[in-house]
């Protein structure tokens, strides 16, 4: 669940204002290199699409490659955006709605019950995954976009022999460059980040296609 791409939010965000409920799908390849698996690096393919439902507020979904949710509101030149992880979205609205029926069915003999069901609430919130960010942009005439990005995500995955980390909090900053001829925007993006607020290190190069409508 590290940063969706900034470039295609945008792009939708500022068409929601042409006032159509225009819709963008860009797909993104990163590059990526932690510090601490230094013979290893990660290679993802993105897909995303953003909706406008409204002037200046955007929904969608994606995957990367886990899918997630995103939603954020502001205009061409500020916004701010959030992503939860959908597998998490779904695990704790069923963990909810198992809590409400248990709690309208318990006695004092499910003791046993409500400690399990403690447990688990307990274990789905340690695989939160989502995060939010804060985006500014300078557009350059109608066609070219530079921009940065500040975020702070977590990020859970399955652990393999080569990565050490069940899951980590990470923060940074992502610069980006952009282009845009009639429907279609070609975007450079890239992270710098610092995990779980130690000396652990995430670089990412990312190149984003979108296609609007």
């Amino acid at each position: 669940m590290h940063p969706p791409s900034s470039t295609a939010f945008m792009e939708a965000l500022e068409q929601s204002y042409d006032g159509n409920n225009s819709s963008s799908y860009s797909v993104k390849v990163q590059h990526i290199k932690y510090s601490h698996s230094a013979d290893e690096w990660d290679l993802p393919v993105g897909f995303e699409k953003s909706t406008a439902v409204s002037p200046g507020y955007v929904v969608g979904w994606g995957l990367l490659p886990s899918p997630y949710f995103h939603a954020g509101g502001g205009n061409k030149y500020i916004a701010i955006k959030g992503w939860v992880s959908t597998i998490w979205l779904a695990a704790f609205t069923a963990l909810y709605a198992d809590d409400e029926d248990n709690s309208s069915e318990a006695t004092e003999s499910d003791s046993d019950d409500e400690e399990t069901l403690d447990e688990l609430t307990l274990f789905v919130f340690e695989l939160f995954s989502g995060g939010f960010s804060f985006i500014q942009q300078l557009p350059i005439g109608d066609h070219l976009r530079i921009g940065v990005e500040e975020y702070i995500s977590r990020n859970f995955w399955i652990a393999h022999l080569t990565q050490e980390d069940f899951s980590n909090v990470e923060c940074g900053i992502g610069p980006y460059i952009s282009f845009r001829t009639r429907q279609h925007r070609f975007a450079v993006e890239s992270h710098f980040g610092l995990i779980d607020f130690s000396d652990k290190k995430r670089w990412t190069i990312g190149l984003t296609y979108t296609y609007t409508k």
